[in-house]
């Protein structure tokens, strides 16, 4: 027996749903794609009147992808043009095509409080792969049942938004000019903001296997009374990465003599 759904869904610009990484500004925003898909292969082999196996082969995947979209999409290399990152641009993920820089709570006093960012062009996809097979047999009040499970499973990601790889300012920095107007002080090279980038957006291969097993006995003690008991073993791997790129801070080896610290001048 096999069975096979393909499902998808679009959003295209222009769109009033406000998804991820959009804002209220129709320049520079982003269309959305997601098709999915799932496939089933089951076996079944009768042993006797008294004995059925089932040995099950499944597949599910999905991927999202944001392309950069807009009334003018070309605007945004105009910006990264003129405000360009502090890290080399071999450094990005997106190289080139990395969002504009980021105001994050918008350009503050006079304007729009909403975050000012696009995440396109942006992506990831999942993929499960299930094995699974069950027994059953019946004999005499009894119906025993047993299986296993094993998935292998990947997730890639990128973790952030494109212009999150850009320049990412969060409100004035302490003792700055201030001439009480968001727009104004977004144009004014007297104002300093506080401001971090990162070098890299990091793209995730996630990977992980689970395996589990089970007993169960469906007993039939009476025609009115059955009991119902079993035991399950799941051992869920601890993920990993298929590139060994991953991290954990550790504070006992943070070193604060090896910080750098990075401004940016006025121009």
């Amino acid at each position: 027996m096999g069975r096979y759904t393909h499902d998808a869904w679009s959003q295209p610009f222009p769109s009033t749903l406000g998804f991820w990484g959009d804002d209220k500004y129709p320049s520079v925003e982003t269309s959305w794609i997601q098709p999915g898909w799932q496939a089933t292969i089951k076996l079944t082999k009768l042993f006797g009147s008294t004995s059925v196996n089932d040995f099950q082969v499944s597949y599910a995947g999905n991927r999202i992808t944001a392309t950069r979209a807009g009334t003018n999409p070309g605007l945004n290399n105009q910006i990264t043009a003129a405000l360009p990152p502090d890290y080399p641009i071999s450094d990005k993920t997106s190289g080139k095509d990395l969002g504009y820089p980021v105001f994050w709570g918008g350009l503050g006093n006079g304007a729009d409080s909403d975050d000012l960012w696009t995440q396109a062009p942006w992506h990831n996809n999942e993929q499960l792969f299930i094995y699974k097979d069950d027994f059953s047999k019946v004999m005499g009040n009894h119906t025993f049942k047993l299986g296993v499970l094993f998935s292998n499973n990947q997730k890639n990601e990128l973790v952030n938004g494109s212009s999150e790889e850009a320049p990412n300012f969060g409100g004035l920095s302490s003792g700055s000019i201030d001439s009480t107007n968001g727009v104004f002080n977004a144009l004014w090279n007297q104002v300093s903001w506080n401001a971090s980038e990162l070098q890299t957006n990091p793209f995730g291969q996630q990977r992980w296997h689970d395996v589990e097993f089970y007993y169960g006995d469906s007993w039939k003690i009476r025609r009115n009374l059955t009991f119902e008991y079993g035991v399950r073993w799941s051992f869920l791997r601890q993920p990993y990465v298929a590139n060994d790129r991953i991290s954990s801070f550790e504070p006992f080896a943070y070193d604060p003599s090896w910080a750098i610290l990075s401004a940016r001048a006025s121009e």
